[in-house]
């Protein structure tokens, strides 16, 4: 069974909002996605421990399975 990169529910709750933000905004590039989270949301992490964690968290399964639920996207017009 693979270990989730999730540290902590702050690492946690970024994730769900980068999963929000890129269904809304559909980002380009991971890098674009990072620099919204971090300007527009006033993220706790700089640009490179966000993109270091979003780069892991987004790309594993057992962490999407993890934030996936049914108030993740709920309230979006997607």
């Amino acid at each position: 069974m693979a270990r989730s990169p999730l540290k902590n529910k702050h690492d946690l709750l970024l994730t769900r909002l980068a999963i929000r933000e890129q269904v809304v905004s559909d980002h380009e590039t991971l890098e674009g996605l990072v620099e919204t989270v971090v300007s527009r949301y006033n993220s706790t992490m700089n640009r490179i421990e966000l993109f270091a964690l979003l780069s892991q968290t987004l790309t594993t399964s057992v962490v999407l399975d993890t934030v996936e639920d049914e108030w993740l996207l709920a309230a979006l017009s997607v």
